[in-house]
């Protein structure tokens, strides 16, 4: 694919709104760990790691298995944060890597002033954090969920509501991506009044 960049962007901080996003996120993979680090040296060598729908354990294994559902979480998160860092310049230089080719599109439009562009933008990363939080939260739920069951062979509720974050996360960012696009939309047409009279 050819490397088409975008006009001139103001790089502009991340809104408060997105600074709390971070702030939450950080906050879900630090509970999760430190729930786990602490119940960590309490539990037995040899736990219950797998459980079917009813939330029985069906099989065991070492207790460090715990940990690698967490570490794989924590280790995306982070990698989600380092794209966030980095969000201007992957849209500036690589807009196709952002999975929104409209947005991409629209974004480059020469009736966006480079402020707004760089707002735009901002709230779309704003999206990714609010997605993120479906993933950062997994993880002291993931915690939560096998150290009980690890404790007591069984566990608390259904394993199938782990997923519920991400599901919730899902339509809302979409609803979310629809708003910001039709703003978006809005903005350039906007523009364009104000440059025709």
């Amino acid at each position: 694919m050819r490397n088409m960049s975008i006009p001139e962007i103001v790089i502009r901080p991340l809104s408060l709104t997105g600074k709390i996003l971070i702030i939450i996120n950080i906050l879900g993979i630090l509970i999760g760990w430190i729930y786990m680090f602490y119940h960590y040296s309490q539990l037995p060598e040899i736990i219950a790691t797998n459980f079917n729908s009813d939330g029985a354990a069906i099989g065991y294994g070492h207790k460090s298995a715990l940990l690698i559902a967490p570490t794989i979480l924590t280790i995306t998160i982070l990698l989600i944060l380092l794209i966030i860092h980095y969000r201007f310049t992957l849209v500036m230089h690589y807009p196709w890597l952002i999975n929104l080719p409209a947005f991409s599109l629209i974004i480059a439009s020469p009736k966006l002033s480079p402020k707004l562009r760089a707002e735009f933008i901002n709230r779309i990363f704003n999206v990714v954090l609010l997605i993120m939080l479906g993933i950062s939260w997994l993880i002291p739920l993931i915690a939560f969920l096998t150290i009980n069951g690890a404790i007591n062979k069984h566990l608390p509720f259904n394993p199938l509501l782990i997923i519920l974050p991400i599901l919730i996360m899902i339509p809302i960012s979409f609803y979310i991506y629809y708003q910001i696009y039709h703003q978006l939309i809005h903005t350039i047409k906007q523009q364009d009044l104000h440059t025709t009279e």
